[in-house]
């Protein structure tokens, strides 16, 4: 049997989608062209797409066979020894479209996609968002990523000058809003409420994925972080050190997309939490919605 391939790249990290039936330009949504690579590099994550859903795999959702770690409307999530199961139902509500069995190993660098809801003529035009079809890749960039002394955020990336800096803050802390201020005034976008941040020997970068929000914003780029940006609403626009390493840990690690794990991955996170919020690039920027902010942030770059 013929096996078709497509190569992705993020993070260091090459994806190597391999089907059963062939991979059309328009089978993966166009945002991934920023990511196509020509071959596999020194890191790797493979994905196999199979259209058919073996009765086996449907037993190993049994209660007696694995145990369920979390459920939803559309996702549920199961555990053996030595394997993580993803089965997504179709869901209008929150778009989406197949219904899929995915098997992952425990460190998530080998799966395989199981889904009768796609043939070889839907699979070649659908503009599929996801290498892995369920929801959104962001499950899998967070658990890879946990290896690799990195985090999948919640957050907004800029750079200016090729400085890059982070917004942190809640929904309805502002991040779009004074994300586009910076944009107006001179800042490029790295992410939205998707961002990479991974250390690279002794340096963190902010880098940009096809993981994304509500909004299509991504960009391939890769810059080296400046300064992270704790958001607060005010009257004033001013900008101050965050100096406590309880409020860092407690803001940062909101921040966090986190993936489904155990102990020994969550060991790693921590971990990893302690080393960046111990770094002396935290603050708290106070805005309103004048563009005052914009040049106050720029001066403390």
């Amino acid at each position: 049997m013929t096996t078709y391939i497509k190569y992705y790249k993020t993070a260091g990290i090459t994806f190597s989608v391999k089907s059963d039936i062939p991979i059309t330009e328009d089978t993966f949504h166009p945002k991934f062209k920023l990511f196509e690579v020509d071959a596999p590099g020194d890191d790797n994550v493979t994905i196999n797409h199979h259209f058919y859903v073996p009765k086996k795999l449907l037993n190993c959702l049994n209660p007696n066979k694995s145990k369920k770690v979390f459920t939803n409307e559309f996702l549920s999530v199961h555990k053996t020894n030595n394997m993580w199961i993803y089965n997504q139902k179709a869901s209008t509500r929150f778009n989406i479209k197949y219904n899929a069995i995915v098997i992952f190993n425990d460190e998530h660098t080998k799966g395989d996609v199981y889904t009768n809801d796609l043939n070889e003529t839907s699979y070649s035009e659908e503009h599929i968002g996801s290498l892995v079809l369920f929801g959104g890749d962001h499950y899998l960039l967070a658990n890879i990523l946990s290896y690799r002394q990195g985090f999948l955020l919640h957050a907004n990336g800029l750079a200016f000058n090729d400085r890059g800096i982070l917004l942190i803050g809640k929904s309805g802390a502002g991040k779009t809003t004074l994300s586009n201020m910076l944009r107006q005034s001179g800042f490029s976008l790295v992410a939205d409420d998707r961002v990479v941040l991974q250390k690279i020997e002794s340096k963190y970068y902010l880098i940009g994925s096809w993981c994304h929000g509500s909004n299509v914003a991504v960009t391939n780029k890769k810059v080296l972080l400046e300064k992270i940006f704790f958001l607060k609403k005010s009257q004033k626009n001013k900008i101050i050190t965050e100096t406590s390493t309880h409020e860092r840990l407690k803001q940062f690690s909101s921040s966090i997309v986190r993936p489904f794990g155990d102990q020994e991955k969550w060991k790693n996170i921590l971990n990893n939490m302690e080393k960046i919020v111990k770094h002396h690039f935290f603050y708290s920027i106070y805005f309103n919605l004048s563009k005052n902010i914009c040049t106050v942030l720029k001066e403390n770059l």
